[in-house]
């Protein structure tokens, strides 16, 4: 799953998510460093859900706006292990859109997880229906 393609933004930060479950930062040939797949995704839905209000900080994840060489940027890191620099409008792009592709993964996992209950439910009451029926046929006979 990719958060943000390298030839999207100036930076050429490539940020994606293996099958492992680790978010990758890559920022041209350097690799800056990984995360929790669910750690970003939870720093990027708080930060949304807060209005991007910034410093906003998720199990060890953190992005804030920072002062390098005159400019300000944002700084995403992961428990003091690392540092990555970003235009604040790139940042913004990795929030908005993959905010809305979570949002949409969770409620899809939210329906798939109603849909389970219902045909437990169903199966539920099937069986008791049966033992019912089996109990009642007993005692006529």
């Amino acid at each position: 799953m990719s958060y943000i393609r390298c030839n999207s933004n100036p930076e050429k930060l490539y940020i994606w998510g293996d099958l492992d479950r680790n978010a990758y930062v890559v920022m041209g040939p350097d690799t800056i460093g990984t995360m929790p797949v669910r750690t970003l995704n939870g720093l990027i839905k708080k930060y949304v859900r807060n209005d991007n209000d910034e410093p906003c900080r998720y199990s060890g994840a953190e992005v804030k706006e920072v002062h390098i060489d005159g400019e300000f940027k944002m700084e995403l890191s992961y428990k003091g292990k690392w540092k990555c620099h970003m235009w604040r409008v790139t940042w913004e792009y990795i929030a908005l859109t993959n905010y809305n592709r979570l949002d949409i993964e969770e409620i899809k996992a939210k329906k798939d997880y109603g849909k389970r209950m219902q045909e437990e439910m169903y199966f539920k009451k099937k069986n008791f229906f049966k033992k019912l029926n089996a109990g009642t046929k007993k005692n006529a006979n």
